[in-house]
């Protein structure tokens, strides 16, 4: 199915049947290799058609994909707390108090501010959007915002 900004869902059909064996309710995170392009997805239940994850405009674009295209998925379940930094993003990090308003935040709003800078399209963009990583954060709604970790 083609959603947003040409992001392809992907249906899960393979041999093993392992994502059948897991509640159909659970959203479960991975890393792997869409046709051997790195990613970190997660596998979204699909009531009554098991599970899917959806694949950005840029890896499909990258690979060609286009819908009903058959592709190759390897994965490794992870812990759904995991995120990954980047470096830049690890450095920005590194004052006390902005670590502290990162740990304050649920692993799925870290995701989306990593996501949001990686999605810049030139360095200085990015660098920008890294040096005010909190900002997309004040824009949101206050119950949004407020949906943070407890200590």
């Amino acid at each position: 199915h083609l959603r947003g900004q040409s992001a392809i869902h992907l249906g899960v059909t393979h041999a093993d049947r392992s994502l059948t064996r897991i509640h159909r309710a659970d959203r479960l995170r991975f890393v792997g290799e869409v046709e051997e392009v790195p990613v970190e997805l997660a596998w979204q239940p699909s009531p009554g058609r098991g599970h899917y994850a959806m694949i950005s405009p840029a890896i499909c674009k990258q690979l060609g994909l286009r819908i009903g295209a058959e592709v190759t998925v390897r994965f490794e379940l992870v812990d759904p707390d995991q995120v990954t930094l980047p470096d830049d993003i690890a450095l920005a990090l590194r004052p006390p108090r902005m670590a502290s308003r990162w740990r304050a935040l649920t692993p799925g709003q870290q995701r989306a501010l990593i996501a949001f800078v990686a999605s810049a399209r030139t360095e200085a963009t990015r660098q920008n959007r890294v040096a005010n990583l909190f900002a997309p954060l004040e824009r949101m709604p206050r119950a949004v915002r407020s949906k943070t970790r407890r200590p």
